[in-house]
């Protein structure tokens, strides 16, 4: 979920499926990060999963105004397919993910500590899409405002017992010290591909 004011991703969610939960999930982080305001305008195309009645109520609970493009029309979605374009060349296609928690924390690390913090943008004047953010909403305190957030969720998406460590919680719990930029951090459990790899190739 992209915010197109400042170009910086807000929300995001992966899944193994494209049901509704998927794009709920992806507005709740956004709310929860302190980035829906009330009447806020969500656009997208015309998938069943933003069509479905589980997205539209949690839209009419969350106080969202639900856009859509017409029928066969791409052009004024076309900043989420240039940033989804965006983020395959620059990270996806130069990676092997093992499983889909590595996976998962490649995406995370991408959006969260490159793409929105250092990831100089050309329609923002070449500035960073946070330094877009807080040239519009001054900090001192957003910054904190969002961690706090996100360690607010980390209480309620702890994995339970017995359940495997490919969770969100797990990915959030890696990379919030690296946000605030108080430690390095995890690597992303992946490897670039070498000039050898061939498509297809299991790891």
């Amino acid at each position: 979920m992209i915010d197109l004011y400042t170009r910086m991703v807000v929300g995001w969610a992966i899944a193994d499926h494209m049901h509704a939960t998927l794009v709920v999930d992806t507005l709740r982080m956004a709310r929860d990060g302190g980035y829906l305001t009330p009447k806020a305008v969500f656009h997208s195309d015309r998938g069943n999963q933003y069509t479905s009645d589980e997205f539209a109520r949690w839209c009419t609970r969350n106080d969202v105004v639900r856009s859509m493009g017409g029928t066969g029309v791409c052009f004024d979605n076309a900043a989420a397919e240039s940033w989804f374009a965006t983020m395959k060349n620059e990270m996806y296609y130069r990676h092997w993910f093992p499983s889909h928690a590595c996976a998962r924390h490649a995406v995370a690390e991408y959006i969260e500590l490159f793409y929105n913090r250092k990831r100089h943008h050309s329609t923002l004047d070449y500035r960073t899409p946070v330094q877009a953010w807080n040239d519009y909403y001054p900090p001192p305190t957003r910054h904190d405002q969002q961690l706090l957030a996100v360690s607010e969720m980390l209480d309620t998406l702890q994995p339970t017992e017995g359940h495997e460590q490919d969770s969100s919680y797990t990915t959030y719990m890696n990379l919030t010290p690296r946000i605030a930029g108080r430690e390095e951090g995890p690597v992303s459990p992946c490897r670039l591909k070498q000039p050898d790899d061939r498509a297809g190739r299991d790891y």
